[in-house]
């Protein structure tokens, strides 16, 4: 099972870097089910062809819920705080989607909260600034769609919601109805947001958006956006695109994202990109 839990689909990658390398934990389709997966993410080649994800594992399943009838987990959203790792993720259950947390000092067990579910939501991102943990999700609205909502916390187990969303879909725009999957990555005094969107699809968004902020609170849309979109027709992610993960090698700025075809729509492949 540890080596084929991936191979139906592979979705929802998060890059983690830790003690001077990089992870990438990752949600993994087989058997009807969803699971969520960890791996070495090899960037020592000059050429990002070469690039690999290694040694993949299975670090949480449909199982860790503590009775909670759990079908999926996946959404991965990691931090590392005081040698803590802090896992959040989507639970998808009969009683609907929650957002749950394991925690793990070896990165080899992982230990599920006691007080779970932390919220309900789902595709949670968390960021830990300021001693405060910061954690991003999303929330049907009024619309069909998703909204991106936040949760402040500073222990990571216990959060105060905020009512109103952070982020919401514009008026008449390309993500007039969904805007989802938040990703985010701090460069200098901002912190951006990568988040994708659509105007027809609740959950199959074609576009990926910017927004910045200088608090985490505050969150601006940029006024070119969209700044990235699904392939073009008979390409491996010409269908859908999410989770647009941010993060720095070498200088450059890269995006590693999940897609999937017109052609078989649920099974999603992590493609790479070069932001210029």
């Amino acid at each position: 099972m540890n080596d084929t839990f991936f191979v139906d689909s592979v979705t929802t990658a998060d890059v983690v870097e830790y003690g001077g390398g990089k992870y990438v934990f990752f949600a993994g389709m087989s058997e009807g089910h969803e699971r969520i997966g960890l791996a070495l993410f090899n960037t020592n080649s000059k050429s990002e062809k070469d690039w690999s994800f290694e040694a993949p594992k299975m670090v949480v399943d449909e199982n860790s819920g503590l009775n909670h009838e759990i079908a999926h987990v996946a959404d991965p959203a990691a931090v590392i705080v005081n040698n803590t790792l802090f896992l959040y993720f989507s639970a998808i259950s009969k009683r609907g989607d929650s957002i749950f947390l394991s925690r793990s000092n070896d990165w080899e067990n992982y230990n599920s909260y006691f007080g779970n579910p932390i919220l309900p939501g789902r595709s949670p991102e968390i960021v830990f600034y300021n001693n405060v943990f910061y954690l991003f999700y999303v929330l049907p609205n009024k619309k069909g769609g998703y909204s991106i909502y936040l949760a402040t916390s500073t222990d990571g187990l216990r959060f105060a919601i905020q009512s109103q969303p952070v982020l919401y879909p514009s008026i008449d725009s390309w993500d007039s109805l969904t805007i989802t999957t938040p990703r985010i990555i701090k460069e200098n005094d901002y912190f951006f947001m990568i988040y994708a969107g659509d105007d027809v699809a609740k959950d199959d968004p074609k576009h990926f958006g910017l927004a910045y902020s200088k608090d985490l609170i505050n969150w601006k849309k940029y006024e070119h956006n969209p700044v990235f979109s699904r392939g073009p027709q008979t390409s491996w992610d010409d269908w859908a695109i999410w989770f647009g993960t941010l993060f720095r090698q070498k200088g450059s700025l890269y995006l590693l994202y999940e897609g999937s075809s017109y052609s078989n729509p649920k099974k999603s492949q992590i493609g790479l990109a070069l932001l210029d």
